[in-house]
Protein backbone atom coordinates (compact mmCIF):
# COMPACT_ATOMS: atom_id res chain seq x y z
CA UNK A 1 0.00 0.00 0.00
CA UNK A 2 2.86 2.43 0.99
CA UNK A 3 4.05 1.99 -2.48
CA UNK A 4 0.96 3.06 -4.15
CA UNK A 5 0.46 6.10 -1.64
CA UNK A 6 3.96 7.02 -2.70
CA UNK A 7 2.74 7.50 -6.34
CA UNK A 8 -0.88 7.84 -6.51
CA UNK A 9 -3.59 10.73 -5.43
CA UNK A 10 -3.02 14.37 -5.07
CA UNK A 11 0.04 13.92 -2.75
CA UNK A 12 1.63 11.70 -5.01
CA UNK A 13 4.60 11.59 -7.24
CA UNK A 14 3.09 10.66 -10.11
CA UNK A 15 0.06 13.20 -9.67
CA UNK A 16 -2.47 10.40 -10.77
CA UNK A 17 -5.75 8.59 -10.22
CA UNK A 18 -5.05 4.72 -10.59
CA UNK A 19 -8.30 2.97 -9.99
CA UNK A 20 -11.35 4.29 -11.17
CA UNK A 21 -12.04 6.61 -8.24
CA UNK A 22 -14.50 9.79 -7.67
CA UNK A 23 -13.21 13.01 -6.68
CA UNK A 24 -14.53 16.96 -5.61
CA UNK A 25 -12.10 19.59 -6.88
CA UNK A 26 -13.14 22.97 -5.02
CA UNK A 27 -12.24 26.37 -6.45
CA UNK A 28 -12.72 29.87 -5.75
CA UNK A 29 -14.15 31.01 -8.99
CA UNK A 30 -14.53 29.81 -12.96
CA UNK A 31 -11.31 30.25 -15.11
CA UNK A 32 -11.09 33.57 -17.36
CA UNK A 33 -9.35 34.60 -19.93
CA UNK A 34 -6.42 36.82 -18.98
CA UNK A 35 -3.96 35.67 -22.14
CA UNK A 36 -3.33 35.39 -25.42
CA UNK A 37 -4.56 31.97 -25.47
CA UNK A 38 -8.43 32.83 -25.28
CA UNK A 39 -10.11 29.44 -25.51
CA UNK A 40 -7.44 27.84 -23.15
CA UNK A 41 -7.62 30.72 -20.79
CA UNK A 42 -11.29 29.37 -20.13
CA UNK A 43 -10.49 25.82 -19.69
CA UNK A 44 -10.31 23.64 -16.67
CA UNK A 45 -6.96 21.17 -16.34
CA UNK A 46 -8.65 18.37 -13.91
CA UNK A 47 -6.28 17.28 -11.95
CA UNK A 48 -5.65 13.47 -11.18
CA UNK A 49 -5.41 11.96 -14.82
CA UNK A 50 -6.90 10.06 -16.83
CA UNK A 51 -10.01 11.45 -16.82
CA UNK A 52 -13.10 9.37 -17.33
CA UNK A 53 -16.16 11.52 -17.00
CA UNK A 54 -17.10 14.64 -15.34
CA UNK A 55 -20.41 14.13 -13.00
CA UNK A 56 -21.30 17.61 -11.81
CA UNK A 57 -20.50 20.94 -12.13
CA UNK A 58 -21.98 23.40 -8.66
CA UNK A 59 -21.35 26.62 -7.78
CA UNK A 60 -22.54 28.96 -5.50
CA UNK A 61 -24.46 31.79 -7.78
CA UNK A 62 -24.24 35.83 -6.69
CA UNK A 63 -27.35 35.39 -4.39
CA UNK A 64 -25.74 32.43 -2.49
CA UNK A 65 -27.31 29.55 -3.57
CA UNK A 66 -25.92 26.57 -4.84
CA UNK A 67 -26.60 25.43 -8.76
CA UNK A 68 -25.78 22.71 -10.64
CA UNK A 69 -24.60 24.05 -14.43
CA UNK A 70 -26.38 21.77 -17.21
CA UNK A 71 -23.96 19.51 -18.55
CA UNK A 72 -24.89 21.31 -22.08
CA UNK A 73 -23.38 23.95 -20.89
CA UNK A 74 -19.95 22.56 -20.72
CA UNK A 75 -17.75 20.59 -22.57
CA UNK A 76 -15.23 17.50 -21.72
CA UNK A 77 -12.05 16.69 -22.94
CA UNK A 78 -11.17 13.17 -21.55
CA UNK A 79 -8.48 11.92 -24.56
CA UNK A 80 -6.43 14.93 -23.29
CA UNK A 81 -3.73 14.54 -20.22
CA UNK A 82 -4.75 15.91 -18.04
CA UNK A 83 -8.67 16.13 -19.16
CA UNK A 84 -9.91 19.70 -19.57
CA UNK A 85 -13.63 21.26 -19.13
CA UNK A 86 -14.84 24.23 -21.10
CA UNK A 87 -17.38 26.32 -21.95
CA UNK A 88 -19.81 24.78 -24.69
CA UNK A 89 -19.72 26.20 -27.99
CA UNK A 90 -21.20 29.96 -27.73
CA UNK A 91 -21.02 29.56 -24.04
CA UNK A 92 -19.47 31.19 -21.21
CA UNK A 93 -18.92 30.62 -17.61
CA UNK A 94 -21.26 31.48 -15.30
CA UNK A 95 -21.51 34.19 -12.40
CA UNK A 96 -20.66 33.08 -9.19
CA UNK A 97 -20.43 34.73 -5.85
CA UNK A 98 -16.89 35.42 -4.75
CA UNK A 99 -16.35 33.07 -1.80
CA UNK A 100 -13.82 30.09 -1.01
CA UNK A 101 -14.99 26.97 -2.54
CA UNK A 102 -17.66 28.73 -5.16
CA UNK A 103 -17.01 25.86 -7.68
CA UNK A 104 -16.99 22.26 -7.49
CA UNK A 105 -16.16 19.87 -9.67
CA UNK A 106 -16.88 16.18 -9.28
CA UNK A 107 -15.12 13.54 -11.84
CA UNK A 108 -14.16 10.70 -12.30
CA UNK A 109 -10.65 9.48 -12.63
CA UNK A 110 -8.44 6.43 -12.85
CA UNK A 111 -7.57 3.72 -15.65
CA UNK A 112 -10.13 1.15 -14.38
CA UNK A 113 -11.80 -0.81 -12.26
CA UNK A 114 -9.13 -3.06 -11.46
CA UNK A 115 -5.33 -3.48 -11.09
CA UNK A 116 -5.18 -4.57 -14.06
CA UNK A 117 -6.16 -1.81 -16.32
CA UNK A 118 -3.00 0.08 -14.63
CA UNK A 119 -0.56 0.71 -17.15
CA UNK A 120 2.35 -2.56 -17.29
CA UNK A 121 5.05 0.27 -16.09
CA UNK A 122 3.29 1.74 -13.06
CA UNK A 123 2.57 -2.07 -11.76
CA UNK A 124 5.90 -2.95 -12.32
CA UNK A 125 7.25 0.38 -10.54
CA UNK A 126 5.32 -0.60 -7.66
CA UNK A 127 6.66 -3.88 -7.52
CA UNK A 128 10.19 -2.45 -7.48
CA UNK A 129 9.14 -0.16 -4.71
CA UNK A 130 8.26 -2.76 -3.03
CA UNK A 131 11.26 -4.54 -3.10
CA UNK A 132 13.31 -1.85 -2.69
CA UNK A 133 11.02 -1.44 1.04
CA UNK A 134 11.71 -5.17 1.93
CA UNK A 135 15.37 -4.99 1.18
CA UNK A 136 15.48 -1.74 3.39
CA UNK A 137 13.04 -3.06 6.01
CA UNK A 138 15.92 -3.02 9.00
CA UNK A 139 15.94 1.06 8.42
CA UNK A 140 14.23 3.28 10.33
CA UNK A 141 10.82 4.71 8.64
CA UNK A 142 8.98 7.68 9.96
CA UNK A 143 6.16 9.05 8.36
CA UNK A 144 6.52 6.61 5.10
CA UNK A 145 10.22 7.96 4.38
CA UNK A 146 13.24 5.83 5.09
CA UNK A 147 14.85 7.85 7.04
CA UNK A 148 18.63 6.96 6.17
CA UNK A 149 17.81 6.45 2.46
CA UNK A 150 14.77 7.55 1.10
CA UNK A 151 15.01 7.42 -2.76
CA UNK A 152 13.85 5.21 -5.15
CA UNK A 153 15.96 3.08 -6.78
CA UNK A 154 16.81 4.87 -10.76
CA UNK A 155 15.47 2.37 -13.10
CA UNK A 156 11.93 2.63 -11.15
CA UNK A 157 11.52 6.58 -12.11
CA UNK A 158 12.94 5.79 -15.59
CA UNK A 159 9.90 3.66 -15.51
CA UNK A 160 7.07 6.24 -14.52
CA UNK A 161 9.24 9.57 -15.84
CA UNK A 162 6.37 9.46 -18.82
CA UNK A 163 3.14 9.22 -16.52
CA UNK A 164 4.47 11.83 -14.55
CA UNK A 165 2.23 15.04 -14.61
CA UNK A 166 4.19 17.92 -13.05
CA UNK A 167 2.74 20.93 -12.04
CA UNK A 168 -0.26 19.60 -10.55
Amino acid sequence: MSARLELEGKDGWLNRAFITQTWDWRLDAFPCSASRDYLAAYDFVVPLPPLQSVTSIKYIDPAGTEQTLASTEYDVDAKSEPGRIRPAYGKTWPSIRYVPNAVTVRFIAGYGAGSASIPGPIRLAMIGIVSDFYEHRAEAVFFGVAAANAVRPAWVDTLLASYRIRGA
